[in-house]
């Protein structure tokens, strides 16, 4: 991605320095550079866009239309405030103007509406343009249109962010899960379990310590009988 946006910024510098060394002048040669110029330009999928200093806009590239919408007929003439500021005010249009006649390359990512109303994200490099005097007459933007790569980078980030979720669950739920396996020596007459320090314990005991079961204490039918016949004759039978 680093060497992609200096090959973009690359670009748009070398646009910017061929468009004032053709862009005006008379002769053949310049001609012939501007028909290079020109077509060079064409080939670009990303937008390239001349204003002058009030963003009235001079040429509109084909990516800008595929990008934007506008056609170069309904573009030419117009500002870019007018074309692709909806919602923004004039004082960001107004900033970058500052901020390009000040540092002569600027470089901003941002929003930009299309046409349709559609939103896309953007990068965008804005170079100074100047006039045979040197004096600033406009600025040359290229600009290319980043907003599926967005849309990837939020879903992996936030598939990413599932699987931590996912893993954090997955951790807490292991921690908490005690099994037991292998064989339990029971006593056969009081039923108390060996533990692993070879000591006794209650059956009872064993499972609260060694599983996440919780353990009720009741009297089954046959030991109500034995140990308090009083009661068991009380009860009612079993299904009533």
């Amino acid at each position: 991605m680093v060497w992609v946006a200096v090959v973009f910024v690359a670009n748009a510098i070398f646009l910017a320095v061929l468009w004032a060394r053709v862009g005006r002048g008379p002769g053949a040669g310049a001609e012939a550079g501007r028909r290079y110029l020109a077509a060079l330009v064409g080939q670009m999928q990303e937008a390239v866009i001349s204003t002058d200093l009030e963003f009235k806009v001079i040429s509109w590239s084909r990516g800008a239309e595929q990008i934007y919408g506008w056609t170069e007929q309904e573009a030419i003439g117009r500002t870019t405030i007018e074309l692709l500021g909806a919602g923004l005010p004039r004082e960001v249009f107004e900033d970058l103007r500052t901020k390009v006649k000040s540092e002569r390359e600027v470089h901003l990512s941002g929003e930009r509406v299309r046409k349709d109303g559609r939103r896309l994200s953007t990068e965008a490099s804005f170079v100074l343009l100047t006039d045979a005097a040197g004096a600033p007459s406009g600025i040359l933007g290229v600009t290319r249109d980043v907003t599926e790569a967005r849309l990837a980078r939020e879903k992996i980030q936030a598939a990413l962010q599932r699987n931590e979720q996912l893993v954090g669950e997955l951790r807490s739920t292991l921690q908490q899960v005690k099994t037991l396996s292998g064989l339990l020596p029971i006593c056969m007459h009081c039923h108390k379990v060996r533990n692993d320090r070879g000591y006794w314990d209650r059956i009872d005991s064993y499972l609260t310590t060694h599983t996440d079961a919780m353990v009720s204490h009741g009297l089954c039918p046959d030991c109500l009988k034995e140990h308090y016949p009083e009661v068991a004759d009380d009860e009612p039978p079993k299904g009533a």
